[in-house]
């Protein structure tokens, strides 16, 4: 495969990362998603995107305070990642924060269940550890953008990296506008000040 054909794909698997792969609305099954501390009651969207109790949001705080990257940019890389949809997956990239299975593996994720399967709770510790072992992996750099994250998370060919993180980048910015980003955001917020 040449670099055209690669850049070809890439744009390819982001423009589909963009359009839900599963329609309609849905209940949480019994005794899956939605149930369980600090999961949603209400009936989601098909794909999982709900908004994060109070709970879920002291989980991810408690879990990013051993993690040395700004918590709000692990959140917003979130929204732009997934959209807060924790069975997201596109190929080998999974969960909340698209994490990849490879590295799921590498820090002792056991694969069963599937990652997506797991709600927003769950996840978030292992995603924890995955950005605590990526940072160990390049040697302490620490990212500050959305773009340099999704670079991080990606170790990709250099020739499509400038495009990873310019189109990582964008997501965050229109995510950084909707109304699910910023209630995430103020929760974010209000549990900080409770701490």
């Amino acid at each position: 495969m040449n670099d055209g054909e690669k850049v070809l794909l890439v744009l390819a698997l982001v423009a589909f990362a963009k359009f839900p792969r599963r329609g309609g609305w849905q209940k949480p099954a019994k005794g899956g998603r939605g149930a369980g501390p600090g999961a949603s009651t209400v009936p989601t969207p098909a794909g999982g995107t709900t908004m994060w109790s109070e709970d879920t949001m002291r989980t991810f705080v408690r879990e990013m305070a051993n993690v040395p990257i700004d918590p709000e940019l692990v959140l917003l890389s979130i929204a732009a990642a997934s959209n807060f949809n924790a069975d997201e997956y596109l190929g080998s990239n999974t969960g909340l924060l698209m994490v990849r299975r490879q590295d799921l593996s590498d820090i002792g994720y056991p694969g069963t269940p599937k990652f997506e399967e797991l709600a927003a709770p769950q996840q978030i510790p292992w995603i924890a550890r995955v950005l605590a072992y990526r940072i160990a992996s390049t040697g302490g750099v620490v990212p500050r953008t959305v773009g340099d994250l999704a670079v991080m998370l990606n170790p990709s060919n250099p020739t499509i990296t400038d495009m990873l993180r310019t189109e990582a980048d964008r997501r965050a910015e229109a995510a950084r506008g909707t109304m699910l980003y910023i209630q995430h955001h103020q929760l974010l917020q209000q549990v900080w000040r409770t701490q």
